[in-house]
């Protein structure tokens, strides 16, 4: 997928500044039993198994998908499926330097707790990352402990305050955040780290922007597990199948967010809006609102006449914004019926 991606990021111009990388589990029904060994001239099957499940069914097998979007429109650049008790914490650093091969970038490699461990910042030198800091390292509980509440200051992300010091860890220097939620003063504590020392080139308050911007990944996931897009639960009969559609289902969610990214970037230069779903006015909409607003046009044929039912002025003004190859498939039509 990662070629097809790559391909469309660079026909749509999606920037490469930043990359968020996350993981999530998707249950299976059925036994799936360890698959034979594959011929020499196959890739190996994926194990599906239990593992530690994001879906909270420890009682379902699973299969993992490893996914990295960009920053940029949330487009999915990369997606692999995994075994099913596969650990974030060992594959991370490897799939950013996989990606790195393919795509040369001078990308800021964002992802959580997992990437940091001491094995997996030193294989990543020549690369710039964030990462969150896991709680359980002792220089997080020292940083805590000695921090004084005057060092924090307001962050420009409403409910948010921050400290930046710097700090040496697998033999690295870094820089940390320590960054409270207002509205958890205990349980939203929080460091950040990064290799990049410069604050010119990433400051403290883009440490922050970039972390929040991992909901990319969420996003995505959220799209791939939606009931709408019946992948919430999964019913092949071999491993293949099912990689094949983890696959199918991320070429989706390419479409999807280069579709979305396109209408938003419409609007914004023309300095309009759309209804959303309570009718207000907003100039970011999903794709799948827009989807559902155009559930109820139907082309119909009648006595050898074709007909677009149900095309209003609304969805007439929302296609303009989706460009002409959108446009032809509804407008047409309708001027037909004239």
């Amino acid at each position: 997928m990662v070629k097809v991606a790559l391909a469309a990021a660079f026909q749509f111009g999606v920037r490469g500044d930043s990359l968020h990388l996350d993981s999530s589990s998707f249950s299976v029904h059925g036994a799936y039993l360890s698959p034979d060994i594959p011929p020499l001239e196959e890739p190996a099957a994926i194990l599906i198994a239990h593992g530690y499940s994001r879906d909270h069914r420890p009682d379902l097998k699973q299969f993992m998908v490893d996914l990295m979007c960009s920053g940029d429109g949330d487009v999915p650049l990369y997606l692999r499926v995994a075994d099913g008790h596969e650990s974030d914490q060992a594959i991370f650093a490897q799939l950013i330097r996989e990606f790195r091969e393919k795509w040369d970038c001078e990308a800021l490699f964002v992802a959580d707790a997992a990437l940091y461990s001491e094995e997996n910042l030193q294989s990543l030198t020549n690369l710039r990352w964030l990462s969150r800091v896991p709680g359980t390292i002792k220089e997080t509980q020292q940083l805590r402990e000695h921090l004084r509440e005057e060092a924090f200051v307001p962050s420009q992300l409403k409910g948010y305050r921050y400290a930046c010091v710097c700090s040496t860890y697998a033999g690295l220097k870094q820089r940390w955040e320590e960054t409270i939620t207002l509205a958890h003063r205990r349980a939203g504590r929080f460091v950040l780290a990064t290799n990049v020392l410069e604050s010119e080139s990433l400051s403290t308050e883009e440490m922050l922007c970039e972390y929040k911007g991992q909901q990319s990944t969420e996003r995505g996931f959220r799209f791939l597990k939606d009931p709408m897009f019946f992948s919430s639960s999964v019913f092949l009969k071999t491993t293949q199948r099912v990689a094949a559609l983890a696959m199918g289902m991320g070429l989706c969610l390419l479409i999807y967010t280069l579709a979305q990214r396109a209408l938003r970037q419409s609007l914004a230069q023309a300095k309009q809006t759309i209804s959303n779903q309570l009718g207000q006015p907003t100039a970011t909409p999903t794709m799948g609102w827009v989807f559902q607003c155009f559930q109820s046009i139907h082309l119909v044929v009648l006595n050898g006449v074709q007909q677009v039912v149900n095309l209003t002025q609304e969805h007439q003004g929302i296609l303009q914004f989706l460009g002409a190859p959108c446009q032809k498939y509804y407008v047409h039509f309708a001027l037909l019926d004239r």
